[in-house]
C-alpha cells in the first residue's frame, strides 16, 4: 500500500488532480464557515422557529448544492491556470494557482461578512447594488455605525487571514512534482472541465441549478442562509448585466400582451348608483403643498394602522386632523426608489435604480418643475447629505429650485448622518416661513435611518425586537409633534396641504420578510388648513402606492396627470385599486381581492392569498406591470420636459 501511495505521489498528473480535488473540498469548508458566521451574527433577529437546531442544520444540507456549484466555479479558475502552464514546472503553475485561490478566498469572505452585517438592515442577500454604494464611500461611512464598520472589517481580515493560512498549510501536503507531465496525465486533465462544468450547472437536469433548489423554509432568513453568498452575488451581477446590455430579464409575455394587460388595469371600475366619481378634499384652489417624507417608517409604527400604541403618539394625534390612507404601500426598499416614485410617479425597479442613471432621470416627468411653471416656489430640505443614491441629482432634474442640506445648517449639532430630526424640524419650520406663497416644499426626515444616533436616546425605551429603530421612531415622532405645534401658529398654515408619507419601510418589532406585502405597508396622511373639514379624522381604504401620489395631487388641483402613466388618482372611486412593489428578484402585487409575490428566478409564488379563480389573472397583471416598467426603463431617454396642464373635461 505504501508503495502504491509513493507511486501516486510521484506522478505529476495525479498530484495535479489531487490538488484540484483538495481545492474543491476546501471551498466547501469555506462556504460552511461563511454560513455559520451568517447564522451567528443574525441569531439575535431570529425567533424560536428559526433557532430550531434542525432548521439551522438544514441550511447547511439544503445549501450544499449551491456550495458545490460555486466550489466548481472557483476550482475551474484554478484549473485554467494549471492548464495554461501545463508545460511549465508545476511549482510555477502552483504558485499562481495558490495566489488566485487566496484572492478568491479574500473576495468571497468580504462578500460573506458584508452579507452577514447588512442582512439585518437589508433583509436580503448582498447584491450588485452594493457596488453602486461603494462608488461613493463617504455615504457608506455616514450610514454605518463606527463600531459595526470596524467589527466587520476586523472579522473580515481575521477570517480571511485564517482561511488563507489554513489553505497554504494544507496544500503543502500535496507537493508539486518535478517530473515533466506525461501524455496520460495531461489527457486526464481535460476531464476536469467536464466534471466541474456539470457540477457548476447542478448536474444533468434540463434546468440549471437556481436558488429555488436550496429554498426549504417559509422563513426567508433560513433560505437566505442556505443560499451561497458568492453564487448569488454573481447571479445578480449577471442579471444586472442584462440591463446593461439592454435586455429585460423579467419578460414573461409578448410586448403586445403586456400592453393589453396594462390597458385592462386602466379600465374604470363600476360605481354604486349616485356615487360621486372623484372626491375633492381641498378647500383652497391653489394651496401650498408640503411633503414630509418619513425615513423608513413602517405601518407597524402607527397604532391606527395596526401597530402597537405608544410608539408614535404624535402621528396618531395628527390622524385625527387628517385623511389617513390605510392600504398604502412603498414601491421599493431604498430611499432613492421612494423619491422617484413620490416625485416622478415612477415605480421602483428590481436590480437597478433609475436615480443612479442621470441620463434616464431626464426622461422622467418633472413634478416640481411643473409647479414652478405654474408660479410655485419649489424647495427641498434635508438635515443630511443627498449624495446617497444620487438623490440630489434627481431632485435638481425634477425641478426643485432650492435644496438645503446639512452643510447649510450652520450651528446645529450633527450625528453621523447629519442634523437629527429634533434640530432639523424646527429649522425647517422657520425655513417654511421664509418661502413665497404658493410653494411646493419637501422635508426628508433622517433619524429613523441606521445608525440611529439621535440625541437623548436614553429617554426612549423599547424592549421588543429592533429596539434602536423603534426608539428612533419615538424620537422622530416627538420632533414631528413639535414641528406641527409650531407651524399651526403660522398664517400660511391655513392655505397648506401636508402630505406625510414614508420613503420605504423597515424591519420592525413584528417579524416579517421584506418581500411580504405587510412589510411594504407604510403610512400616508394628508392634513393641514387646506383640507376640507369633512375629511379630517377620516380614513381612506383604497389600495394604492407611492406612484399614485402625483396623479392624486394633480387632479385635486385641477391639473392633468397624463405624464404619470404608472399611477392613478386614489381619490377617484372609478380608478383601479392595486399596488405594485419590486422584490429584487420579482414583483409584489396587492388588490382588494388578495396579495401575491412572484419570484422570477425560481418562477414560483412564495406568497399568495388570491382565490384560485383569481390567481392566474392577478399574476399576469403583476408580471405585465413589472415587464413593462423595466421595458420603459431600458428605453428611457432624455426626450421631453413635463409641464402641468389643465385637466381634461372628459372622465379619466
Amino acid at each position: 500500500m505504501q508503495d502504491l501511495y509513493s507511486q501516486f505521489k510521484s506522478n505529476r498528473g495525479e498530484r495535479t488532480h489531487l490538488y484540484l480535488a483538495f481545492i474543491f473540498a476546501f471551498w466547501i469548508l469555506v462556504f460552511a464557515i461563511h454560513r455559520f458566521i451568517f447564522l451567528t451574527l443574525n441569531a439575535r433577529s431570529m425567533g424560536a422557529e428559526e433557532l430550531n437546531p434542525f432548521q439551522l442544520l438544514q441550511t447547511f444540507t439544503h445549501g450544499f448544492s449551491l456550495d458545490l456549484s460555486m466550489a466548481a466555479y472557483c476550482t475551474t479558475a484554478v484549473w485554467m491556470i494549471l492548464f495554461a502552464f501545463v508545460s511549465f514546472p508545476q511549482s510555477f503553475s502552483r504558485r499562481w494557482a495558490n495566489c488566485l485561490t487566496a484572492l478568491l478566498i479574500l473576495s468571497s469572505t468580504i462578500l460573506a461578512i458584508g452579507d452577514a452585517f447588512l442582512y439585518p438592515e437589508w433583509k436580503s442577500k448582498i447584491n450588485s447594488m452594493v457596488l453602486v454604494s461603494l462608488q461613493r464611500p463617504s455615504e457608506v461611512w455616514r450610514v454605518t455605525a463606527i463600531g459595526q464598520f470596524f467589527s466587520a472589517l476586523l472579522l473580515t481580515l481575521l477570517l480571511s487571514a485564517f482561511l488563507i493560512y489554513l489553505f497554504y498549510r494544507l496544500q503543502k501536503n500535496i507537493q508539486p512534482a518535478v517530473s515533466r507531465p506525461s501524455f496520460r496525465s495531461t489527457l486526464f486533465l481535460f476531464i476536469w472541465p467536464v466534471l466541474l462544468g456539470m457540477t457548476a450547472r447542478g448536474g444533468l437536469n434540463p434546468t440549471p441549478i437556481n436558488v429555488s433548489r436550496v429554498y426549504f423554509s417559509k422563513i426567508a432568513l433560513l433560505n437566505d442562509a442556505a443560499t451561497n453568498t458568492a453564487w448569488f452575488f454573481i447571479l445578480d451581477l449577471s442579471s444586472n448585466g442584462k440591463f446593461l446590455a439592454g435586455n429585460n430579464p423579467f419578460s414573461s409575455m409578448t410586448h403586445e400582451e403586456a400592453q393589453a394587460t396594462l390597458l385592462s388595469l386602466k379600465q374604470p371600475r363600476p360605481l354604486e348608483k349616485g356615487q360621486a366619481t372623484r372626491v375633492n378634499i381641498l378647500r383652497k384652489a391653489q394651496p401650498n403643498i408640503v411633503y414630509i417624507v418619513l425615513e423608513s417608517w413602517s405601518a407597524d409604527l402607527v397604532a391606527e394602522l395596526g401597530g402597537d400604541a405608544g410608539i408614535t403618539p404624535h402621528f396618531s394625534k395628527l390622524t385625527k386632523e387628517g385623511l389617513l390612507f390605510t392600504k398604502f404601500y412603498a414601491n421599493g426598499n431604498r430611499s432613492q426608489q421612494g423619491m422617484a416614485s413620490i416625485f416622478s410617479g415612477f415605480p421602483a425597479l428590481p436590480l437597478v435604480t433609475i436615480t443612479e442613471n442621470p441620463s434616464k432621470v431626464k426622461a422622467l416627468p418633472r413634478f416640481a418643475e411643473g409647479f414652478a411653471q405654474s408660479g410655485y416656489q419649489t424647495d427641498f430640505f434635508y438635515g443630511g447629505n443627498l449624495e446617497y443614491g444620487n438623490i440630489r441629482s434627481f431632485l435638481v432634474a425634477n425641478g426643485f429650485q432650492t435644496i438645503t442640506e446639512d452643510d447649510q445648517l450652520k450651528g446645529l449639532p450633527r450625528g453621523s448622518l447629519g442634523v437629527a430630526d429634533g434640530d432639523a424640524a424646527p429649522a425647517y419650520a422657520q425655513h417654511l416661513g421664509q418661502l413665497k406663497e404658493p410653494f411646493l416644499s419637501a422635508f426628508f426626515t433622517l433619524s429613523t435611518h441606521a445608525p440611529f444616533d439621535f440625541p437623548e436616546g436614553e429617554r426612549f425605551t423599547w424592549s421588543g425586537q429592533e429596539p434602536a429603530y423603534v426608539r428612533s421612531a419615538m424620537y422622530a415622532d416627538e420632533a414631528l409633534g413639535k414641528f406641527f405645534a409650531t407651524v399651526k401658529q403660522e398664517a400660511w398654515y391655513e392655505n397648506t396641504l401636508f402630505i406625510l408619507v414614508a420613503d420605504h419601510s423597515h424591519p420592525s418589532y413584528r417579524p416579517r420578510e421584506n418581500w411580504q406585502p405587510s412589510y411594504r405597508r407604510i403610512p400616508m396622511l394628508m392634513l393641514g388648513g387646506a383640507l376640507e373639514a369633512q375629511y379630517r379624522g377620516k380614513t381612506w381604504d383604497k389600495v394604492g402606492s407611492q406612484v399614485d401620489i402625483t396623479s392624486t395631487v394633480l387632479h385635486q388641483l385641477g391639473k392633468s396627470s397624463d405624464a404619470y402613466e404608472w399611477g392613478h388618482d386614489l381619490l377617484d372611486r372609478s380608478t383601479p385599486s392595486f399596488a405594485y412593489f419590486e422584490t429584487n428578484r420579482g414583483v409584489g402585487w396587492i388588490e382588494d381581492e388578495g396579495e401575491l409575490v412572484y419570484d422570477r428566478e425560481s418562477d414560483t409564488l412564495p406568497y399568495n392569498t388570491f382565490a384560485d379563480k383569481n390567481k392566474a389573472q392577478a399574476l399576469k397583471r403583476a408580471q405585465a406591470y413589472l415587464q413593462s416598467v423595466v421595458d420603459l426603463y431600458l428605453k428611457a431617454k432624455p426626450s421631453f420636459s413635463q409641464e402641468i396642464k389643465p385637466a381634461p373635461t372628459v372622465p379619466l
